[in-house]
């Protein structure tokens, strides 16, 4: 997995063939590390390049006895890249973040070793080790949805970090982890909606304040988890706080939206919605797409039915006139003869029992 190469660096062939054997090394993940003997007549472009390009280390020396030192520090070093690397150094400042605030290169104390990590993309690398010149990171930070993620790579206890326990800014150093890695509060709110326009989607975002000077306001749609880099959209600015975007070759669905305010590239706030993106509906069909009265279809019509077209108040409306309506009473009389001829019946045979009850 390493390779120590000892060399001038002067060679008869093209540095194109070199190009394809540094591929081949990393395609095989191997690491080079080359060293160039003097200084007379000696390529270290080449050797340089070679090493750069395959993650390894350069050097150059004038003294052979240091030579089998050399090689034995390289192979240590080298060979543990798997896990991790124990050897004392002081961490360098490599980036500025509000991680490090207040605390400055010269500050840190020394660590005792550290965990082997390679930092991604878009990452952010605000301290990192200065080993032979070799720079790994010990503090990462990047952001992940709407959280924060922050990677320390060496320990927090007598192992490595012994001298950083009694060091008088653990606290501070630690304390400004944490509130990093906590979630931002955004200081701008948007209205945002929603709407189909003629068979387009158009996304509307209306904010409560207005953008700085020098300061745009960017978007972006995720999916729910968050997965892809996401796909973003220009946005037009059509009044002072209101911008208008078409949402094109979005599928319907429910998205995440992230609202940014960009200042200098950087990212001053952001605001992170949910969104439900519709179907699009059909451009609407011709007829409705007629504006106006059709007068002259108006008077066809009536000509043909014997009527007329926009006609006077007085000759559509029509005097009052008393109308007398006769109705049967017939449902209402026959129930009630029915109802009064059962009656009769049981009075009959009421008045008979008495008049035989009394003869007796």
């Amino acid at each position: 997995n390493h390779v120590i190469l000892l060399s001038d660096g002067n060679t008869k062939s093209i540095y194109y063939h070199y190009n394809r054997m540094i591929s081949k090394f990393q395609q095989a993940n191997i690491t080079v590390s080359t060293i160039a003997l003097g200084t007379w007549l000696v390529n270290t472009k080449l050797l340089e390049d070679i090493a750069k390009k395959t993650k390894g280390q350069f050097y150059q020396i004038t003294d052979i006895i240091k030579l089998p030192r050399l090689i034995i520090k390289d192979s240590e070093f080298f060979v543990s890249q798997s896990d991790f690397h124990e050897e004392h150094f002081y961490p360098k400042i490599n980036q500025g973040s509000q991680i490090l605030k207040g605390i400055y290169d010269k500050q840190f104390p020394p660590l005792k070793g550290h965990t082997i990590t390679e930092a991604k993309e878009n990452v952010e690398i605000p301290l990192v080790t200065n080993i032979m010149g070799k720079t790994d990171p010990i503090l990462a930070d990047w952001r992940y949805g709407l959280g924060k993620v922050v990677v320390y790579a060496s320990d927090a206890n007598a192992r490595w970090s012994s001298k950083w326990i009694n060091w008088s800014m653990f606290n501070k150093f630690w304390s400004q982890v944490v509130r990093w890695s906590m979630r931002d509060i955004s200081k701008a709110n948007y209205d945002v909606k929603v709407r189909n326009d003629d068979s387009k989607i158009v996304l509307q975002i209306e904010s409560s304040t207005l953008l700085e000077d020098d300061t745009k306001l960017e978007v972006s749609l995720r999916s729910p988890d968050y997965s892809g880099n996401g796909q973003g959209f220009l946005l037009k600015q059509v009044a002072p706080k209101r911008f208008i975007s078409e949402l094109k070759d979005i599928n319907p669905g429910i998205y995440n939206l992230k609202i940014s305010r960009v200042k200098d590239g950087k990212v001053i706030d952001l605001k992170t919605k949910g969104l439900l993106v519709p179907e699009k509906i059909a451009t609407k069909p011709l007829e409705y797409a007629v504006q106006g009265n059709n007068i002259s279809q108006l008077k066809n019509i009536a000509e043909i039915t014997g009527g007329k077209y926009n006609p006077k108040k007085e000759e559509i409306t029509v005097e009052e006139q008393e109308i007398v309506i006769f109705k049967g009473l017939a449902g209402f009389l026959i129930p009630l003869a029915l109802f009064l001829f059962i009656i009769d019946i049981a009075v009959r045979k009421f008045n008979r029992r008495m008049a035989d009850s009394g003869a007796e």
